[in-house]
C-alpha cells in the first residue's frame, strides 16, 4: 500500500491531468481514501497545473515516462485519467486502488504472465491476478481488469473481490458514500478519513489525534485554494495542532530573507481553531505558488550540482 500511496504522489506531481470523483467506486466501508484527478492539466495554458506538465518535460522525468511507457504499452502522460486509493483499516493492510485511463490491457496482461508464480483464478464471476512479490516472495499481489479502462488492485483477494462489486453497483450500498462527498469537479487532489481509533500509518503526524478530516487542492481563474480541516478527539488536543500550524506558519515568516516568495505566500494562510475543529486555508494565485514553487524546485538543482 505504501508504494501505491508513493506511485499517487508521484504521478501527482509529475503529470496531474483529471475527472470527477466516482464516489460510487468507494466502499461504504472506506476509513480513508485519497483521489487524483488526472485530465485537468492536458489542455492547462497557464497557473500550477500548466507548470506540473512543464516539469514532466523536464530531461530526466521525461527520460522515466519514456521507459515507463515502452514497459506499460501506454503513456503515463497522456492516458491515465486518475487514480483513487482507499482503505478499510485504520492501518494499510486493507486497501484497494484503482487506475482509469486509456490502458494496454494486452501488454498488461503479458507483464503478469511473465510475473513470478503468476496465477489467475475465477472468483465470483471475477478473474483474479495474482503473483508474488519480489520484496517478499511470501505475499502475494492482486489485480483485476474491468473493461479496458480500470484496473484494481486489491491488498487481498477478499477485499479486491468486494472492490470488484462495488464498482459493477452489485455490492450492498452502492450509492455514493460521504467520505468524499465534499469533493469539487475542480479539485485537483482530494483526501479524506474518518474512524473511531486513531490512524496507524507510521508517517500521519498530527493525523492521529484526530477522528476526521478532509483536505483538497483546486485550482481555477488563475488562484489556487487549499482547505484542510480536522476534527480531533479532545480540545487540549485540539490547541496543540492549532499551536503546531501556527508555529510552522511562524518560522516561513521569520525565513523571509532566505524564501522571502514562501513567506509572502505564508501570510496568505489562515488557521481557525473552534472547539474541537481545527482548518487551514490558503488562498493565492497561481503565480504566487509557482514561484515558490520554482524557487524550489531550482534550490533543489543548485544543491545537486554542488553535491556531484
Amino acid at each position: 500500500m505504501k508504494k501505491w500511496i508513493m506511485a499517487a504522489g508521484i504521478i501527482s506531481v509529475s503529470l496531474l491531468q483529471a475527472e470527477p470523483v466516482k464516489t460510487q467506486y468507494l466502499s461504504p466501508q472506506a476509513v480513508w481514501a485519497v483521489h487524483l484527478d488526472l485530465d485537468l492539466i492536458r489542455n492547462a495554458q497557464d497557473g500550477l497545473c500548466a507548470w506540473l506538465m512543464e516539469q514532466t518535460y523536464e530531461p530526466e522525468t521525461a527520460r522515466k515516462l519514456a521507459g515507463a511507457q515502452m514497459f506499460l504499452g501506454f503513456d503515463l502522460r497522456q492516458d491515465l485519467h486518475n487514480i483513487t486509493i482507499y482503505g478499510l483499516t485504520q492501518d494499510e493492510t486493507s486497501s484497494v486502488a484503482l487506475l482509469e485511463g486509456k490502458l494496454n490491457v494486452a501488454r498488461l496482461r503479458e507483464l503478469l504472465d511473465a510475473a513470478d508464480d503468476h496465477l489467475m483464478e475465477v472468483i465470483d464471476g471475477y478473474e483474479i491476478h495474482s503473483w508474488s512479490k519480489k520484496e517478499d516472495p511470501m505475499e502475494s499481489s492482486f489485480a483485476a481488469f474491468r473493461g479496458e479502462d480500470l484496473l484494481v488492485f486489491g491488498s487481498q483477494r477478499d477485499v479486491l473481490v468486494q472492490a470488484l462489486k462495488q464498482v459493477d453497483g452489485s455490492a450492498a450500498g452502492a450509492a455514493a458514500p460521504g467520505l468524499l462527498n465534499f469533493t469539487q469537479d475542480k479539485a485537483l487532489l482530494t483526501a479524506a478519513f474518518k474512524s473511531e481509533k486513531p490512524l496507524q500509518w507510521a508517517r500521519a503526524g498530527m493525523l492521529k489525534l484526530a477522528n476526521s478530516g478532509v483536505f483538497a487542492i483546486e485550482e481555477s481563474a488563475g488562484e489556487i485554494r487549499v482547505m484542510m480541516s480536522l476534527e480531533v478527539a479532545d480540545e487540549e488536543n485540539a490547541e496543540n495542532i492549532y499551536r503546531v500550524a501556527e508555529g510552522l506558519r511562524a518560522m516561513i515568516l521569520f525565513g523571509a530573507a532566505q524564501k522571502p516568495s514562501a513567506a509572502e505566500l505564508a501570510k496568505s494562510v489562515v488557521t481557525q481553531k473552534k472547539e474541537r475543529t481545527i482548518s487551514i486555508a490558503l488562498v493565492a494565485p497561481s503565480e504566487q505558488v509557482v514561484k515558490v514553487l520554482r524557487e524550489g524546485v531550482d534550490l533543489k538543482k543548485v544543491k545537486k550540482a554542488v553535491n556531484k
